[in-house]
């Protein structure tokens, strides 16, 4: 389950199969018709509560919690709610608080987004240097605007819909025609990375502010600078226009301070006395301005430049804010929490549940039927079984970076800097705080991991003091084990309750005995710190995880690696193994969404999980071995189906397999070709590691698209008309002038010379559109058999002209996938949307004609 867009397609296709098997019973049809009307009526509330299902990766079962908050977006109508945050774009109904959808094309969090004026497309830009321009009806991706290697970090539109400006981190601003999806300008003057810009309500002119302290004036018809202004202390945070055009208000970051300009004039006319400003928005009349921040949340007169209330909710810093087109409401979203506020009394009105911030760690109840998640600020229970959140203990600015179940599921144990708080889980009840014996606050983080003994009997955790304290029955301090000489960074006690391994900063593990507080064994052999360990069922095998990039399975007894895995870049942050002791996962450093799963026998890689945004930061395995849990800096917990994941019979990745996406076909012949000429180390597209990506690499990956072995059929591939014919003719030159007699070479241009054959077609056709019947978008596909300037034009049923679509001179070739078929959007030569109905298209080529039928269904 993906989506309330896709379950209602779901549920659509299910009523067209009821209908056809009762095509001949009038009283059932009608009956599942109006149950289909009613259905669809209530679809967003009925699958509210299915939003932890919506759009999840291959593998997962459930996502609890919907990310941090980035940015927050009013639809022009007022309708709706467009919160942008760390896992995609979230959609709500203003008026009943309910998820509608989840926009999910990007794959790392989103800074910004932006509604056109005119409500029909949402754009939006993300951490992965993207930006999206999104169907407001549909909720489709429907164009990715290139940005020339400019990294994106705020947008906004023209008030006439026309153009959308992109602020860059590369000092620039980047304009482009919405219309024809080009870049049409570059602004250059400011120093440093532009933060915020804004357009005149006239679309005249366009303000920006940047890093360098500065805000700049441009002509948007001419591009031309039109003044800089001086003022802020600090980095320009965010501009807004008054509704007239007359002024505009700036704010800076850290103090920087609150200006208000103005525009014709270009001076300064006022600074508003607020003690502190990040975020700000300025209601539709222009009496009131919004200023959020680190220090709170606060609604300011303009003209009188007092303060009017102080919003008292959020638990961190303010991440953005909107007024509702009316001025009545202002939605306001920190990291974790988005309430929306009267304007007129500062009253909080409602508040929209379930963001969260990043994750810090997590932790699965003995029974597997409750997920423990620390964040900076809360921690949060959840429910197994059904995603909801069951409570939340409150740690304010606090840490929480290690959470264990004592054995019992009754108490929860947090770190909580220098100290370890113990909660009662029942009744989400703070029941004590142990201070004492856990190191002194100078010297450093503070406690870096806690763990119960699976026996019940001890409480152990780990410090930057170097040392590990123990505590019987999680009250009594019982001992200190010293012998690290750094920080220590994790540690796990064995299934008997009788070992402890730590892991240390001084790049070792040591093993110690828990009842007579001795050091058993070190394990030296990694080059940098030593950031997790872990020990498996039968304490025969330590797993520990450095910044080295490295996983080590250690055999307990000899004090040997029994196998060395590079399993990660930017360091390995936690290591666990399965209940039964087959497996080992594993999640990297900064910048590394995925989970890794290790045969422990061998030290191969079964698998690889792939679905957070941004960071793992803690992973763990369900007492039954059926579930694997990860949090993440996106925010949220993905469960894992373990039990459903063949990791026993894992096909190795071919070297063929030249773009990494787990299978050999002509994406990976044409990311060869993209690739000629590289050289140098770890170059995917090198299939023959001879140092250069050449033909050779090329007909090599032919080949293996020529095998039975995981390649699929030639003539079943569906992209096919991605490759051109010109292309394959070049390749075929080149490789048969490599004069290589080895099966491989040689079976490798049999390949490319059947490609040719299937590109090279004989026969002009038109063939069916897809899809069909559609609403409101459709693709239309067609071949070649000479080159030859085309033409489609579409008719009403009743023989009326209602579009024409001039495609220019086409090459002879298949045009089938959607980057080269015709695409129809519904819409009349006068941008209206047509009426449902049967429509004829027809394609002229040279002297060649063809026409077919296709059916809108709205």
């Amino acid at each position: 389950m993906e989506s309330a867009k896709n379950l209602k397609l779901v549920q659509k296709t299910w009523i067209d199969c009821l209908l056809q098997a009762f095509h001949f019973v009038p009283s059932i049809r009608r009956l599942i018709i109006s149950f289909w009307v009613i259905s669809t009526i209530l679809l967003p509330s009925v699958f509210a509560q299915d939003w932890t299902r919506w759009d999840l990766p291959e593998g997962a079962k459930m996502r609890l919690g919907k990310g941090s908050i980035y940015d927050v977006k009013y639809s022009p109508d007022g309708n709706q709610l467009a919160v942008a945050g760390s896992v995609g774009i979230w959609i709500y109904d203003v008026n009943t608080r309910k998820e509608l959808s989840l926009l999910t094309e990007h794959n790392a969090g989103i800074y910004s987004i932006a509604y056109s004026p005119d409500g029909t497309t949402l754009a939006s830009t993300s951490y992965d240097d993207r930006v999206c321009i999104w169907d407001t009806t549909n909720g489709e991706c429907i164009t990715e605007l290139t940005a020339h290697g400019e990294r994106i970090r705020s947008i906004t539109f023209s008030p006439d819909s026309s153009t959308l400006a992109g602020a860059s981190m590369e000092d620039t601003v980047i304009l482009w025609d919405v219309k024809t999806r080009e870049h049409t300008t570059t602004l250059r003057g400011h120093k440093s990375s532009v933060t915020s810009i804004a357009f005149s309500p006239d679309g005249t002119t366009l303000v920006s502010g940047s890093w360098d302290d500065t805000l700049r004036l441009w002509d948007v018809a001419t591009g031309e600078h039109k003044a800089t202004l001086l003022k802020h202390s600090d980095g320009v945070s965010n501009v807004v226009f008054s509704s007239d055009g007359s002024t505009f208000i700036s704010s800076a970051y850290n103090r920087g301070g609150i200006y208000m300009w103005d525009v014709a004039t270009e001076q300064n006319i006022k600074k508003l006395n607020a003690p502190f400003s990040t975020e700000i928005a300025l209601s539709p009349d222009g009496k009131t301005l919004a200023i959020g921040s680190w220090g709170g949340l606060l609604l300011w007169d303009v003209e009188s430049n007092i303060q009017k209330y102080e919003l008292i909710g959020h638990l961190s810093s303010i991440t953005s804010l909107a007024f509702s087109p009316d001025g009545s409401t202002l939605v306001s979203g920190s990291y974790s929490d988005l309430l929306l506020w009267d304007v007129a009394t500062g009253a909080q009105k409602a508040s929209i549940t379930g963001h969260t911030r990043g994750v810090n760690t997590v932790a699965f109840s003995p029974d597997t039927q409750t997920i423990a998640a620390g964040s900076r600020e809360k921690i949060r229970l959840w429910d197994v079984s059904s995603g909801k959140q069951k409570t939340v203990l409150y740690e304010y600015d606090v840490g929480n970076r290690s959470l264990a179940f004592s054995p019992d599921g009754k108490t929860l144990a947090s770190e909580t800097g220098w100290s370890i708080r113990l909660w009662n889980v029942d009744e989400g009840r703070h029941i004590t705080t142990l201070k004492g014996f856990l190191g002194n606050s100078a010297s450093g983080y503070g406690i870096a991991s806690v763990a119960f003994s699976p026996d019940g009997r001890f409480l152990a955790s780990g410090s930057s003091d170097s040392t590990v304290q123990l505590w019987y029955a999680g009250r009594t301090y019982k001992g200190t084990l010293i012998g690290h000489n750094a920080g220590l960074t994790s540690i796990a006690f064995s299934n008997d309750s009788r070992l402890l391994v730590s892991g240390s900063r001084d790049r070792t593990i040591r093993l110690w005995d828990v009842v007579s507080e001795g050091s058993i064994n070190i394990y030296t052999g990694h080059t940098e710190e030593v950031m997790c360990v872990a020990i498996n069922p039968d304490a025969s095998i330590i797993a520990s995880g450095s910044m080295d990039d490295t996983v080590i399975l250690w055999d307990v007894a000899t004090v040997e690696p029994n196998h060395i895995i590079t399993a990660h870049k930017n360091g390995v942050q936690n290591v666990t193994f399965s209940p039964d002791g087959k497996t080992l996962a594993s999640s990297g450093g900064r910048d590394d969404p995925t989970v890794n799963l290790w045969d422990v026998k061998t030290g191969e890689l079964k698998t690889t999980l792939k679905g957070h945004t941004n960071s793992v930061t803690s992973i763990a395995f369900s007492s039954d071995g059926r579930l694997l849990i990860s949090g993440s800096w996106d925010g949220t917990v993905m469960l894992w189906d373990y039990s459903q994941i063949d990791t026993d019979d894992v096909t190795p990745q071919l070297v063929e397999d030249a773009n990494r996406d787990g299978v050999v076909n002509l994406q990976d012949l044409i990311f060869v070709a993209t690739q000629f000429g590289k050289s140098g180390p770890d170059l995917t597209a090198d299939v023959n590691s001879d140092g250069v990506v050449d033909i050779a690499d090329l007909l090599l990956v032919a080949n293996a698209l020529g095998d039975g072995n995981n390649a699929p059929s030639l003539r079943n591939i569906p992209i096919l008309d991605s490759l051109n014919v010109d292309d394959v003719k070049h390749w075929l030159i080149q490789a048969q002038q490599i004069n290589n007699p080895t099966p491989a070479y040689q079976k490798g241009i049999s390949v490319l010379q059947q490609l040719l054959e299937l590109l090279t077609t004989n026969k002009t056709a038109l063939l069916p559109n897809y899809p069909n019947p559609f609403n409101p978008e459709t693709w239309i596909p067609f071949q070649l058999a000479i080159p030859s300037e085309v033409t489609l034009h579409i008719y009403s049923y009743d023989g009326k002209l209602v579009r024409t679509l001039t495609l220019g001179h086409r090459s002879s070739g298949i045009y089938q996938n959607q980057d080269s078929a015709a695409y129809w959007d519904g819409k009349n030569e006068f941008g209206e949307a047509v009426a449902s109905g049967i429509y004829f298209y027809t394609l002229s080529a040279g002297e060649f004609t063809a026409t077919r039928r296709m059916v809108i269904r709205k």
